[in-house]
């Protein structure tokens, strides 16, 4: 089985960025970052968006760290927010 993320976990190596880090750039908990590193649940787009501005990802270029086959969703809707 293909490890979830190969190309963004290599792009985070190469440009010392760590889970810690990705969690500062979310603003959310260690486990949470961990379970969609692993593929475990879906980053969300805001989430992919972010990451990709602080890695300087370019926007046609997330197919290859946020491959299609792999858990990214809208983000969710809030009504009456």
């Amino acid at each position: 089985m293909a490890r979830a993320f190969k190309e963004l976990k290599c792009l985070m190596l190469r440009e010392e960025v760590t889970q810690d880090d990705i969690r500062d750039i979310v603003g959310k908990s260690r486990s949470y970052v961990t379970s969609r590193m692993c593929g475990q649940a879906p980053w969300n787009m805001d989430e992919v968006y972010a990451i990709c501005e602080a890695l300087n990802i370019e926007l046609a270029e997330i197919p290859k760290y946020f491959p299609p086959n792999k858990k990214v969703t809208s983000p969710k809707l809030v009504l009456g927010a």
